[in-house]
């Protein structure tokens, strides 16, 4: 099982969030800012047994159109094969 802490924090309050829900698991994660490293993302082959958490701001309900353009590239059923997704 691979852990990773997937983020789009523009000011730094997101990925605060993030490595503090990620530092409660006690496991190791691999970080994959969607702001430094965007491909990143694309490289990855999410298997089954894999913990994803994702954390985005969210702006009057919505999330940034940086972030949908990013995972818009990626086919839905390759987030799929994590069965264990949590979102902050």
């Amino acid at each position: 099982m691979k852990f990773y802490n997937i983020f789009f924090s523009p000011t730094g309050g997101t990925k605060k969030v993030a490595n503090i829900v990620a530092k409660g698991t006690k496991l190791d994660a691999e970080e994959i800012d969607l702001i430094k490293e965007p491909d990143k993302l694309m490289k990855v082959n999410f298997e089954k047994e894999d913990l994803c958490l994702v954390a985005v701001p969210s702006y009057g309900g919505r999330i940034p159109s940086a972030v949908t353009d990013i995972t818009d590239r990626k086919p839905p059923e390759a987030f799929l094969r994590s069965k264990n997704i949590i979102l902050a």
